[in-house]
């Protein structure tokens, strides 16, 4: 076919690679285009959103805004080398995340620290009334919301 378009000889070993070739970028080209697009919109997903650190933006992706504050307020309160066990709604991953180099204490191992989101047991409810009673200094629970705690452990 491309011998009658040009109307001129083209050796067989010269026309069928051309061919291919023309065919290849004929399929291919809109493809990469199109793939490279889709790229543009993850590289969008990675921008982070105003205020927050590389960190932070695991509660943003998993919808738990509210946990960026209070694990900040968290991590002021808590030293670098302490060990915490938590209780809550939010994600776990996300929390060791942000807490690092704050380690999850292990299963069984007491922790220095305990944090509360959401869910908070009744003895440790009971033990808040009864430190409302204690000048501030020496309380062991601090706070942040209705149910949102940090607990120090003696």
């Amino acid at each position: 076919m491309l011998r009658a378009l040009l109307h001129w000889r083209v050796p067989l070993r010269v026309g069928v690679p051309t061919a291919a070739a023309v065919v290849l970028v004929a399929f291919a080209v809109p493809s990469v285009w199109g793939a490279m697009r889709g790229l543009d919109g993850t590289r969008d997903g990675l921008l982070l959103a105003p205020g927050i650190n590389e960190r932070e933006k695991c509660f943003v992706d998993t919808h738990q805004d509210w946990a960026v504050n209070f694990t900040r307020w968290v991590a002021k309160r808590i030293p670098t080398d302490a060990e915490f066990d938590y209780l809550g709604r939010a994600d776990p991953v996300c929390l060791q995340l942000v807490l690092f180099p704050r380690v999850w204490a292990a299963t069984g191992d007491p922790a220095q620290y305990r944090i509360y989101a959401g869910i908070v047991p009744e003895p440790v409810r009971a033990r808040l009334r009864a430190e409302r009673r204690l000048p501030p200094a020496s309380r062991t629970i601090e706070r942040y919301g209705r149910d949102l705690l940090l607990v120090r452990e003696p």
